[in-house]
This record gives C-alpha cells, structure tokens and sequence, in this order.
C-alpha cells in the first residue's frame, strides 16, 4: 500500500511504498512417532501480524498429507506444500492473518494422513504484509537445494526444508544467514532476509536430498 505523506509547504510529497518486516520467533524438533504433533512455540508479543509456519516431516516409508494445522486454535491456511518424492520428507508453508489475538508460547496442532516422525516446525512474525498468501513461491527436490523467486521493492523472503544426510545445513546465497538447524534425524533448517528493492532472490542449502521451499511477501 502506498503512504503519501504531507510535506510542510510543498503540498503532497512522493508516494513510497512501506517495508515488510519480520522476525524468526522460534523452531523445535521431535523424532516421536505420531500422526497428530503439537509444537510448542515462542510467537512474540501479540500485534497485527501474519503468522508464518514452517513444516517438516519425514513419513517413514510413504508420502503423506497434512490433512489440517492450527495455532492455538486458529486454523492456518496452506501456501505450498509437497513430498521429496525420494525418501518422502515432506515440508510446507502455512499462515494465519492475526488482530493480535496470539502471543507468548503457541500450540501449533498439526493432523498427518498417517503416522510420521522426525517432525519439526518454526515460527515467524512477518509485519505490513499483504492480506492473504505469499507473494511469490519455489521449491526444490534435488541433491543441492537452489531456490529462486523474484520479490517486489520492501519484501521479506523465508526458506525451510527437510534436509536429510547431512548433520548440520548450510545456507549460502541472499539467504546466507540461517536462522536454525535442528536434527532429529534429519535436519530442519530455515534462512530469511529482507530485500528493499525488487530483485531475484537465490538461496541454496546442502543436503544429500530431502525437500526446500521459498516464499516471499510483499507490502501491503
């Protein structure tokens, strides 16, 4: 959304877009056996924000869904989603637009197709987004990790995947700082950054195989 803001004896002045902003909250892991997890998360104080969950999960033998997912209470509505198609790790985005209604440690419930394990989940507050899903998305199912998407100017960009093979992920590229790397037999790890003007974000992350997305979210 544009501001125009009112310069003192020059009437209106240039519109400018306003900026995204985010912060990491939280990640956890389990290796428990179950196909109904709750992770247990850090969100932050409560403010009207859009509530980004990442998801991971390996199916121990066969490709799975993720029939539904809530923070405390609050249904999450999916932005992309998929399976490795190799050993069937699983990871996916998912958000929740908040009026400040969510604050302190979160329950976020989660519903598998199918009993699964090695699960993980991580939480972001993102600020001054649009309104409904993410902007832009990518995903990545092979050895090396490349993810790429365009952003527009003010954009915030956020990265997640099970990793399986290697004991600690790397990230590399615009998203070079990660923001967690938690094993549980395979790895979920996570990278963000955020980008002022319009630009083609690429990240990579190693890893022997397993599954990565991407997603973007512009200003409001």
């Amino acid at each position: 959304m544009l501001s125009v803001n009112q310069l003192a004896g020059f009437g209106t002045g240039i519109s400018v877009p306003s900026a995204v902003t985010f912060t990491f909250e939280s990640s956890v892991i389990s290796g428990t056996d179950t196909a109904t997890p709750t992770f247990s998360l850090a969100s932050g104080s409560a403010a009207s924000r859009k509530l980004v969950v990442h998801v991971m999960f390996n199916n121990g033998g066969a490709a799975k869904t993720l029939t539904s997912i809530t923070i405390d209470g609050n249904t999450m509505t999916e932005i992309i989603f998929d399976d490795d198609g190799l050993n069937f790790g699983h990871s996916g985005f998912y958000f929740y637009d908040d009026s400040s209604s969510v604050s302190g440690t979160v329950d976020i419930d989660c519903v598998f197709s199918a009993v699964s394990n090695r699960h993980g989940a991580s939480l972001y507050s993102v600020f001054d987004a649009a309104a409904g899903t993410a902007a832009a998305t990518d995903q990545d199912i092979a050895n090396t990790h490349d993810l790429q998407l365009s952003t527009a100017d003010g954009s915030v960009c956020i990265a997640g995947g099970y990793i399986a093979g290697v004991i600690g992920s790397v990230w590399s590229g615009d998203l070079g700082t990660e923001d967690y790397d938690d094993r549980a037999e395979a790895n979920h790890s996570g990278a963000s950054a955020a980008f002022a003007v319009a630009e083609t974000v690429d990240a990579t992350c190693t890893g022997a195989s397993g599954i990565c997305h991407m997603v973007s979210f512009s200003p409001a």
